[in-house]
């Protein structure tokens, strides 16, 4: 929530940011091991690591796309926490750690295809769920709204990675989405806004915007069908606040804000 703001976090279940932070120290950890067993971590990295053995193992079957740039945001924003408490002299090797980012991109422009979209799971042989790109895309959107200058200063690389697989998924996140699945078409703007504001793809960006035009005469004729529905419901809110942070176009900030105290309210 410290991504949202406070202006909209105020209106949810105090503890559930609380709840959030945990879940994502758990799933950090969790995706990590998953992401040691690579074949192609460099030797150096697996030492420190502790996971020496990683070089003749594979991904694990189960790992998802999505939760590799989810992990890549939480790392992130954990790590430039961490830089901004710590004294000057210690930063450098706090920023070290971002070299887990070029395995995450690795591993993630093998999971995408083509089209631009993505394996669900690594041990898929094809696009199993259309929706994969959203997903994938919300966690490395806010990489690139939050944290775009400190992989350009401090990880190029890396930087240039997500670029490339960001670009690549524009394609797949142009599809058409019906506005009655709310959560898809608000997570599909939020992409789309993001991603096109961040490196400057105006058309991409206004693609955003008039989905979010769409979905917002939609709702307002149709109302919202995904409702009561933990998941369904905490994405709509969640991600309507995100864009009511990071869009640059008022109205389309409005939008989201009136999306969110609708959603909220049901």
């Amino acid at each position: 929530f410290s991504i949202i703001g406070d202006d909209m976090a105020e209106d949810l279940d105090p503890t559930f940011s609380e709840v959030l932070e945990l879940a994502f120290e758990a799933g950090e950890s969790d995706v990590w091991a998953k992401m040691l067993a690579l074949e192609y971590v460099p030797a150096g990295e697996r030492a420190r690591a502790g996971k020496a053995q990683a070089r003749d193992l594979k991904p694990d079957r189960k790992l998802r796309s999505r939760d590799l740039f989810t992990y890549g945001l939480v790392l992130c924003e954990r790590i430039s926490r961490k830089a901004d408490s710590s004294p000057r002299r210690s930063r450098a090797a706090i920023y070290d750690e971002l070299w887990k980012l070029e395995v995450i991109f690795d591993v993630a422009r093998k999971m995408q295809f083509p089209s631009g979209n993505f394996k669900w799971h690594w041990s898929d042989d094809s696009v199993k769920d259309r929706n994969a790109v959203d997903f994938c895309m919300r966690g490395a959107a806010l990489i690139c709204a939050q944290h775009a200058d400190l992989l350009k200063r401090r990880r190029p690389r890396a930087w240039k990675m997500l670029r490339r697989i960001v670009k690549q998924s524009v394609k797949a996140l142009s599809r058409r989405v019906h506005e009655k699945h709310t959560n898809i078409a608000l997570l599909n703007a939020f992409d789309l806004i993001v991603i096109g504001e961040t490196f400057d793809w105006q058309k991409v960006a206004q693609s955003g915007y008039r989905r979010l035009d769409r979905l917002v005469i939609y709702t307002w004729e149709w109302g919202v069908h995904e409702f009561a529905s933990p998941t369904y419901t905490a994405i709509q809110m969640v991600v309507s606040a995100l864009i009511r942070k990071f869009a640059r176009d008022g109205e389309a900030r409005n939008q989201a804000e009136a999306i969110f105290r609708l959603v909220l309210r049901l």
